[in-house]
């Protein structure tokens, strides 16, 4: 067996430790060592194996690493002592798989709860994985956890047979009959605002796709400023794009470029843009949202979380967040299929957002529940489905699950400790995590559960019914 330069360095790179044993011709020889580069397959830490690691039982601390006296000794017999380490490495690694097999899989421990204000410790019956048994942590009492799902089919819905390409999927959430709208409401910005730079002639359809791809491959390639794709002088400029579009009449589309081209007093403009700061192009975004749900149904799960559009222009909400990629953007909140991401249903966040103020919202509903009550409780294609909703803990809360469950919606996520209707017994305080998988498993159970729930979409139904008969009166 030959050392290389390496592990022969790293050999004597070690302290020395005492108790050392010498050899009957009165040389030193060196104490057995592990393998250099051995690292723990649970800590990925070296200096011990995986049936010493601290983290497996607290109790057991790190051996101490075996080091090699610095004076002189027998290389052989240095050698011998490291293949004698190597056999005893490989009979443990045996011994542990021994071990592992007659003890069965060990979980993480389960901490104790003291009871608080209604709500009980309930510890989770453990199985051990066998051949015959996939094994695993149970609640009890519950059986199968997921609910059912009574979808009747899932995925892709009325495509039209005339989607062959591309472009015509694409066109099938931005329609022709928007486009048209686009058309008209950039020709007549640009006949009452004066712009006449670059505007030879009116704006067709056929044109406005084309300035509609340039937009979408400028979002898409990083290009510090547009301008310098048609500058034939610039390391950016792309011989393509001019054949599209000249850069004049780019420029001038941009600038003409409505959903929402009527013309209001400075004064009444004032206060829309203060109910809604989003009225422009408010009809663009409430049709692209109704083409996303039309051809598609979700499965089981369902995701619900921000998406950020990066934006540094003036706007009143402009969001600004220092731990996102683009710390300016406007955000906009999503409710997607968690099978495979497709977005289901959006819409803009606002600091003033006009639809929070409606009937159909809660009294005591907060502003991280807005979302979940406008995307999910409120729309009747989810209600009483066995659909389960996963978001993070800015959603989370006591509130959020109730009325989800009064639509027949179960509900998974993360919560921060703090939310109210919390027990504080229940909190995993750090002090007390003693390895990476322990939990603390608490449950309450309402009185009265079932009554306040349809005594919730009574008043629900009552205040829907008192709204319509206001409105037609």
């Amino acid at each position: 067996m030959l050392i290389d330069d390496e592990e022969y360095l790293a050999l004597f790179a070690l302290e020395e430790t005492p108790g050392a044993s010498s050899s009957s011709s009165g040389a030193q020889v060196p104490p057995r060592v592990g393998r250099v580069g051995r690292k723990c397959s649970v800590c990925r830490l070296e200096g011990h194996f995986k049936n010493h690691c601290p983290q497996r039982d607290p109790a057991r601390q790190a051996d101490p690493t075996v080091v090699v006296p610095t004076g002189d000794f027998d290389e052989d017999e240095m050698l011998e002592a490291i293949e004698d380490e190597e056999a005893d490495d490989d009979d443990n690694e045996e011994d542990e798989e021994a071990e592992d097999d007659s003890n069965g899989y060990r979980f993480p421990p389960q901490l104790h709860c003291a009871t608080e204000d209604g709500w009980e410790d309930v510890r989770c019956v453990e199985e051990e994985y066998t051949d015959m048994n996939t094994g695993g942590r149970d609640h009890p009492n519950l059986g199968d956890i997921l609910p059912i799902f009574n979808a009747t089919r899932s995925g892709v819905r009325s495509i039209p047979l005339r989607c062959k390409s591309p472009l015509d999927f694409f066109m099938l959430f931005l329609t022709v009959t928007q486009m048209n709208y686009f058309v008209a409401a950039t020709n007549m910005e640009a006949a009452t605002s004066g712009r006449k730079k670059g505007w030879a002639s009116q704006l067709i359809l056929p044109e406005f796709k084309k300035f509609l791809a340039l937009i979408l491959f400028f979002g898409l390639v990083d290009i510090p400023e547009d301008k310098q794709a048609f500058d034939p002088q610039s390391p950016y400029y792309m011989s393509f794009v001019t054949r599209i579009m000249n850069r004049t009449r780019f420029k001038a589309i941009v600038a003409s470029w409505k959903w929402d081209a009527s013309v209001y007093p400075p004064d009444v403009k004032k206060i829309m843009n203060r109910d809604d700061s989003f009225w422009s192009v408010r009809g663009c975004l409430e049709a692209v949202a109704r083409n996303f749900e039309e051809y598609y149904t979700p499965y089981q799960k369902l995701s619900l979380d921000e998406a950020c559009i990066p934006f540094k222009g003036r706007h009143m909400d402009r969001v600004y967040n220092a731990s996102k990629p683009n710390k300016w953007h406007l955000k906009l909140y999503m409710l997607n299929c968690a099978a495979n991401g497709y977005c289901l249903d959006f819409f803009m966040h606002q600091l003033r957002d006009p639809k929070s103020a409606g009937p159909q919202y809660p009294s005591l509903m907060s502003k991280t529940a807005y979302p979940v009550i406008r995307l999910v409780c409120n729309k009747m294609r989810f209600h009483n489905r066995g659909h389960i909703l996963f978001t993070d803990n800015w959603y989370t809360s006591i509130f959020v699950v109730l009325q989800l469950l009064l639509h027949g919606i179960h509900f998974i996520g993360t919560v921060l400790s703090n939310r109210k209707g919390l027990p504080k017994e229940g909190l995993l305080k750090k002090s007390c995590r003693i390895s990476r998988g322990t939990i603390k498993h608490m449950r309450k159970v309402i009185e009265g559960t079932i009554l306040l729930l349809l005594l919730l979409l009574l008043l629900l139904l009552y205040t829907q019914f008192a709204y319509h008969l206001l409105v037609y009166v």
